[in-house]
């Protein structure tokens, strides 16, 4: 190239510049640019559907670095959110979420998101109205397209991305029933696109594979994970390496079992490669317990395991694990409570105490309840900080 050619070059480059940076500037504050166009932003914020406060917070940056009750980053206080149960991000970063007393599925904007402080109560985008009642987990499958696990009709349905575009009522693109379903609580798919399924009032967790899916219909499991020391399992996680963690809200513990177990058809009871289980945590109005009626599951992007904690009515914590005290827990099956199985008129203290280990950081809710109040099924999304 000439030097006059190179001058144009350099010229073009550096009246650019001021674009690249900004743009630059906008996905760091974002958290990153995924893995190409569409894809998640990198996961920053921990997003808490709290189902008593009926609102969604986001916890991000320094707040979920030091134990304390911490004000939220963003409160999204919505007044289309019903009891949310969970929530999800799609693949413009927008906020799904379930609404389990307002029989709904709603979505807020990323934008909307971003404009939280100025405008915490925002309308719903889109609002969608379903006959089955109660949903509870939902997830997105790599096509975009929603699924939802409806806890009081005991079935799963798929909505495609079209169905989503606006407020209304559709008929589900697909709708997976079972007499195994009993109150399906989380639903997660693993790598191979198989959906597994927290069955809380059955004890067990349920697989159902990716051609299962794509029939529909009533469908007998491929697997039934039903050890014995599953307890009320409201929430369950996948790590990178595949092993699966589940929530058991009744004896307050959290389990992995190994992706190598999770194999095979029918009814499988292999035993826990580790357990998490309570230990007294000291705050700043007193003590707390590590796990308390956990009911919310979360990796972060370096491996370490975020347990959200019922407690009891108008409270609630989350609790941080690292990856190092995941690996250096010792398996086995969990403590069995007493009294059978609890459910959401625990009170605060009754708790099947255990040897921990003890949280890296533990997040505990304020006097009035308002930052963390009856937390559900916990997500990483974008940061908004």
């Amino acid at each position: 190239m000439s030097l006059q050619g190179l001058r144009k070059s350099w010229a073009k480059t550096a009246r650019s510049l001021p674009g690249l940076i900004g743009a630059a500037l906008v996905i760091a504050a974002l958290g990153g640019c995924g893995n190409g166009g569409g894809s998640a932003l990198a996961p920053q914020g921990l997003w808490v559907p709290n189902y008593d406060g009926n609102t969604v917070t986001e916890f991000t940056g320094s707040e979920l670095k030091s134990s304390g009750t911490p004000t939220p980053t963003v409160t999204n206080s919505g007044t289309d959110l019903n009891e949310p149960w969970g929530i999800a991000f799609d693949k413009k970063h927008n906020l799904w979420s379930s609404n389990y007393n307002g029989d709904t599925i709603t979505e807020y904007t990323l934008g909307q998101l971003r404009d939280l402080r100025k405008n915490p109560a925002p309308m719903a985008k889109v609002v969608i109205s379903e006959a089955s009642s109660g949903p509870s987990g939902l997830q997105f499958d790599k096509s975009g397209n929603l699924w939802v696990a409806y806890w009081s009709a005991d079935e799963i349905v798929e909505f495609t991305p079209s169905q989503l575009a606006a407020s209304g009522s559709p008929s589900p693109a697909i709708t997976i029933t079972s007499s195994s379903l009993q109150s399906p609580s989380a639903i997660e798919f693993d790598k191979s696109g198989n959906l597994w399924v927290a069955n809380r009032d059955h004890n067990d967790v349920l697989e159902f594979t990716a051609s299962q899916l794509a029939a529909g219909g009533a469908q007998t499991p491929n697997l039934t994970l039903a050890t014995g020391t599953i307890d009320y399992d409201y929430a369950i996680a996948f790590d990178k390496s595949g092993n699966l963690w589940v929530a058991n809200f009744a004896s307050d513990t959290v389990q992995e079992f190994a992706a190598a177990s999770l194999t095979g058809s029918g009814t499988i009871t292999p035993p826990a490669t580790a357990t998490l289980t309570a230990t007294t945590v000291t705050t700043a109005t007193g003590s707390a317990y590590s796990i308390d009626g956990p009911d919310g599951l979360a990796f972060d992007k370096s491996g370490n395991l975020w347990v959200a904690n019922w407690v009891s009515d108008n409270y609630g914590s989350l609790a941080e694990f690292t990856r190092k005290q995941l690996a250096a827990l010792v398996g086995g099956g969990a403590p069995v409570a007493t009294g059978g199985g609890r459910d959401s008129t625990r009170t605060r203290g009754q708790v099947v105490v255990g040897g921990g280990p003890a949280p890296n950081v533990f997040l505990d809710s304020n006097a009035a309840g308002s930052n963390i109040e009856n937390p559900l099924l916990i997500s990483f999304g974008p940061s908004l900080r």
